[in-house]
């Protein structure tokens, strides 16, 4: 009697062993599928952003999926990218060096030493258009002091001149620089110009004195 009994706790225990073993298979099978459908979803989710330059959601994704997979690289490569498209460089080389200490992907690597290359080339951009004063966008005291003074002049009544205004005269006209008191004299007697300066277009067709 007490041989069959037993046997039939043998058995149970058997039994009970190969469920739970059935069980935990079950888990293992199932479990890994959600994880890689999770991690799927959110690079997928990720790539979508990133291709309508969301780039804060997508890095939001791609953040997901390192969460899910810490070893995976295309998530890396896919925050980098978000990164880069939020003007961050800094922030592209971290998350590349976490993935390579995760990973020690050599794709990571070389994408690090890519943004590397990229920002130090922003960097020289940047200083070589701050010296030409392209990215200065205040004016300085002086231009700002001959703003003020043009607009101030523009609420002025303007000087009228009095000799021939510079639209109805030769493109060439100027003052005349007698440099003789005696010839200036005679000209005025011709001209008959006594209230102002003598201009070359007063006296450009005079052909005879």
């Amino acid at each position: 009697m007490k041989k069959v009994t037993s046997k039939k706790t043998i058995l149970i225990i058997a039994g009970i062993s190969v469920f739970i073993g059935t069980l935990v298979l079950v888990m293992i099978v199932f479990g890994g599928d959600s994880k890689a459908k999770a991690l799927e979803k959110a690079l997928d989710l990720g790539d979508r952003y990133l291709n309508e330059m969301d780039y804060e959601k997508a890095l939001a994704a791609y953040q997901d999926a390192i969460k899910i997979d810490s070893k995976c690289e295309l998530a890396y490569l896919g925050a980098a990218d978000a990164y880069i498209g939020l003007g961050d460089y800094e922030g592209a080389l971290e998350i590349l060096a976490s993935g390579y200490e995760a990973v020690q992907s050599e794709v990571l690597a070389a994408r690090r030493d890519e943004v590397e290359a990229e920002c130090l080339e922003k960097v020289g951009q940047n200083e070589e258009q701050g010296a030409e004063g392209t990215w200065n966008q205040t004016p300085s005291s002086s231009q700002a002091s001959a703003e003020t003074e043009e607009s101030g002049n523009q609420d002025e009544e303007p000087v009228r001149p009095q000799f021939i205004p510079w639209v109805e005269a030769s493109p060439k006209d100027h003052v005349m620089d007698w440099q003789d008191e005696k010839l200036e004299a005679a000209m005025r007697e011709i001209t008959g110009i006594t209230d102002r300066d003598i201009m070359l277009s007063d006296v450009w067709e005079l052909k005879e004195l």
